[in-house]
Formats: structure tokens, C-alpha cells, sequence
């Protein structure tokens, strides 16, 4: 496989959520993108003389990322198997990453006592005149620490509205029988 860096940044991505199933997705979806590429981008030089192409990983690197433009990790974007990295890397990481990242939230974060996104009191350093009270009783400076009930609620809605599959939700692979034509 030519373009293994990308591969590589999607599986250190998604490790932890969906090791074996991630890389079934990876291997479709570069196998499917390869195709599509070969298809349109049949002549050697096709992918360099493509204006608009070009035009479109410009704005990505230079407008959409200013602030990483001169990086040495952006890939070049001169051959099919350069494209074809390219698009597999974006594509996974907007559908299956985010699925993997996404639809597991709720379940353990909608508790906030698990993962709060947010505190109302930094955790006392040993100068601060709460350090005392801190060692103490450490689960009171937590749980007062935690947001108001309003805050979590917002949060959690947030949460569960991110966790929460859509009704017309569609997926990699299927069909839609309104997209047949």
C-alpha cells in the first residue's frame, strides 16, 4: 500500500474504540476509493493537470489550515495513489471515526460525575488556604467543583443529542431506493 501514513493516523485514531471492525471499514473504504480514482483519473498525469483538484487541496492546506500550511506531514498530492490516501484518510475519519467517537458518548458521559466537561473551581494547589479542606475530604471538592444542575443538563442534552442516530440516518454502503436513477 503506497499510502501508509495515512492508515496508520486513522488506526491511532480509532484504537481504542473499534480496533478489528475500523480496519474492515479502512480496507472497503480504500478499496472502493481506489476504483473511483482509477475510473476517473485513468492518464498518468491526470491528477497533477487537474486545475480544480489541485485548486481544492490548495484552499485546504492554505486557507482551511493557515495556521498548519508549511507543515512537512501534508502529503502532496501529485499521483493517483496520493489521491486515493488522501480521500480514503478523509472519508474514514468522517464516517466510520466519527461514528466510533460520536455514538458512544452518552452512555458514560451523560453521567457527569464520570467525565464533567466542565468545573466551576480549579482543584486547590498546597498555598491555596481550601488546600486543608481539599485533603481532607477530597469527593466534596469534586462534587463541588461539578457544574450547576442547569449546566450539566445542557451538557447532557448536547451529549445525547450528539449520541442520537437520526431517524434518516444513511449509512456507508446503502442504498436508497430514492437514489436509484
Amino acid at each position: 500500500m503506497h499510502y501508509n501514513g495515512s492508515k496508520l493516523f486513522f488506526l491511532r485514531l480509532t484504537a481504542h474504540y473499534w480496533p478489528s471492525d475500523g480496519l474492515l471499514i479502512w480496507s472497503a473504504i480504500q478499496e472502493w476509493v481506489e476504483s473511483y480514482v482509477e475510473h476517473f483519473y485513468s492518464e498518468p498525469n491526470s491528477v497533477t493537470s487537474d486545475l480544480e483538484l489541485q485548486a481544492w487541496w490548495n484552499e485546504i492546506k492554505n486557507k482551511g489550515h493557515y495556521d498548519k500550511r508549511n507543515e512537512p506531514w501534508w502529503p502532496k498530492l501529485n499521483t493517483k495513489e496520493d489521491l486515493s490516501g488522501i480521500l480514503s484518510t478523509m472519508i474514514c475519519i468522517a464516517s466510520g471515526q466519527h461514528a466510533a467517537i460520536n455514538f458512544g458518548q452518552f452512555p458514560f458521559g451523560g453521567y457527569m460525575p464520570n467525565r464533567p466537561t466542565l468545573m466551576r473551581r480549579l482543584i486547590p494547589q498546597e498555598n491555596d488556604p481550601d488546600y486543608e479542606k481539599f485533603i481532607m475530604n477530597p469527593q466534596h471538592t469534586f462534587l463541588s467543583s461539578l457544574p450547576t444542575q442547569l449546566q450539566a443538563t445542557k451538557i447532557m442534552a448536547v451529549q445525547d443529542t450528539l449520541s442520537t442516530h437520526s431517524p434518516d440516518e444513511e449509512y456507508l454502503g446503502q442504498v436508497n431506493p430514492l437514489h436509484n436513477h
